[in-house]
């Protein structure tokens, strides 16, 4: 938690692999990641991990416009080896979890920005990773819409024991966490 500018989006930038760290490493279950210094995985070792064992959920919810929602969710899947009709199932029932099924095949450019948002947050879960990263996940979110996709993150975490990662500036997101670091001009107090 902390406020804008205090590094929250780099720190989970890092952590998840899009960027390398300036300094020290990142390491998981043993593992060196990325480093400062170059050693860890290599680039393309990095996205394979990324994809398969990580989720991430960007501020901007990013998309493939010449695809649809359900498409969208599914293309990571796809790419980390997921049988079409399985990842195809999983994507579904993702869209439902998060009050869309029924913009599944929609023209993603006229989704709103909170649609557009829990059409993310799916595509980040649709591999079961072992971390999910989301950079203020319901910032875009009326409070209903923001509690139903926070429910949706912390149910999936936890019945897949990956960790959930979320940065924040809401003290009511932040309330939601088993645990709590406050991040102030780029470090953990």
């Amino acid at each position: 938690m902390g406020p804008s500018g205090s590094g929250k989006s780099t720190l989970l930038h890092v952590a998840a692999l899009l960027d390398p760290p300036s300094s020290g490493s990142v390491w998981l279950d043993g593992t060196c990641l990325s480093a400062a210094d170059g050693t860890g995985l290599d680039d393309d070792a990095r996205s394979l991990f990324r994809l398969r064992r990580l989720g991430f959920v960007h501020q901007t919810y990013p998309m493939v416009v010449a695809l649809t929602p359900l498409e969208n969710v599914m293309l990571p899947a796809e790419y980390a080896g997921m049988d079409r009709a399985a990842a195809r199932t999983r994507a579904v029932d993702l869209l439902a979890r998060v009050g869309l099924a029924s913009h599944a095949n929609r023209d993603v450019r006229t989704l709103s920005g909170g649609e557009r948002q829990r059409v993310a947050i799916a595509r980040a879960l649709v591999n079961r990773p072992v971390a999910v990263f989301a950079d203020e996940p319901t910032a875009a979110l009326d409070t209903t819409t923001g509690a139903q996709v926070l429910d949706l993150l912390f149910a999936e975490s936890r019945a897949s024991g990956a960790a959930l990662v979320l940065a924040t500036h809401d003290p009511t997101v932040a309330a939601r966490a088993d645990h709590l670091l406050r991040l102030s001009g780029g470090r953990l107090g």
